[in-house]
């Protein structure tokens, strides 16, 4: 599932689409991550699933991996 939507906080992000649910290591969240484009993935940590700063498109962003699988992308910090 891709698409663009904004949230109630009004930032918009895209959804890259679901992945693996239960990912519970490091390396699992990684290569998740890079599965749907994402690489130079850094301060990735766990918290109510992944989250992560990386670049995807050339892009800086911030990813979010939940615990279900789904992949949001945020504007980069």
């Amino acid at each position: 599932m891709q698409g663009t939507s904004t949230p109630s906080g009004g930032q918009p992000y895209s959804q890259a689409g679901y992945g693996s649910a239960n990912i519970t290591t490091y390396q699992q969240a990684e290569q998740e991550l890079g599965r749907y484009g994402y690489n130079n993935v850094h301060d990735l940590r766990s918290m109510q699933g992944w989250s992560a700063d990386a670049m995807r498109n050339g892009q800086r962003v911030h990813v979010i991996l939940g615990d279900n699988g789904m992949v949001a992308t945020f504007p980069g910090r």
